[in-house]
C-alpha cells in the first residue's frame, strides 16, 4: 500500500463516525431491505458499524467483488482477508443480523477460484450472495477478460446454495442490490433481525 493511499483510507474510516444515516420507515412497502453497504476492511470500523446497525436494524453488506488473486488489482489498498474478517466479526458480534456479499465475474477468474471465494464467504458467516458480470465503466477501468455465460452463472448459483448460502442471485445482469427485496424474502429475512435459520 502506498504512502499516499494509507492516509486517504484512514481519513475515510475516520468519517464513519460522522456519516448521517436516515432510515425511512414510513413507506408502506419498502422496495428493498435496509442494507448497510460496507467496503472498508478495517477492523476499527466494526465498532462503529455495530452501533449504527443496532440503532437502525440494518443488515450487513460487505462487497468482496473478486477472488483473492485479483483483489489488489480490482480493489487497490483493500485486503481480502480483512474484508472476510469484517464479515465474520459482524456476524459474531451480531448473530441475529444476516450478512451479504456481492462478486463480479469476467475479470479472468477461474471456476475453482470462484468456488474457493464462496467457501471463504461461508466460513466467515456470509448468508446471502450475489454474482454478476463485470461491465467496464470506462477505458480507465479494468477490461472485461471473458464473458461468463448464463449457464455458468446458473451452475455457480446452484453450487452456492449447496454450500449453504440462504440465497444466491446469480446471472450476468445481477448487481449487489439486484431484486434485494425478493432475495431477502427468499432467505427468510425481514427488514429487521433474522427470524429463521
Amino acid at each position: 500500500m502506498g504512502s499516499k493511499t494509507a492516509p486517504a483510507l484512514q481519513r475515510g474510516r475516520d468519517k464513519l463516525d460522522h456519516i448521517p444515516v436516515r432510515v425511512d420507515r414510513e413507506r408502506a412497502s419498502p422496495p428493498k431491505p435496509e442494507w448497510l453497504k460496507v467496503a472498508d476492511p478495517s477492523r476499527s470500523a466494526v465498532i462503529t458499524l455495530q452501533r449504527v446497525m443496532r440503532e437502525h436494524d440494518l443488515h450487513t453488506v460487505c462487497e468482496m467483488e473478486t477472488i483473492e488473486r485479483l483483489y489488489q488489482a480490482v480493489r487497490p489498498g483493500a485486503d481480502y482477508r480483512g474484508s472476510l474478517e469484517l464479515l465474520a466479526a459482524a456476524r459474531q458480534r451480531m448473530p441475529d443480523v444476516p450478512t451479504k456479499s456481492g462478486v463480479m465475474l469476467g475479470l479472468g477468474e477461474r471456476e475453482e477460484e470462484i468456488v474457493a471465494l464462496m467457501h471463504d464467504l461461508r466460513k466467515h458467516g456470509c448468508s446471502i450472495l450475489t454474482l454478476g458480470l463485470y461491465l467496464r465503466p470506462s477505458r480507465d477501468h479494468l477490461p472485461v477478460e471473458r464473458y461468463v455465460s448464463p449457464k455458468e452463472f446458473e451452475s455457480l448459483g446452484s453450487i452456492a446454495l449447496e454450500m449453504g448460502f440462504a440465497e444466491a442471485a446469480s446471472g450476468p445482469l445481477v448487481r449487489s442490490s439486484y431484486r434485494a427485496d425478493k432475495v431477502a424474502r427468499a432467505a427468510a429475512i425481514t427488514a429487521g433481525p433474522e427470524t429463521t435459520s
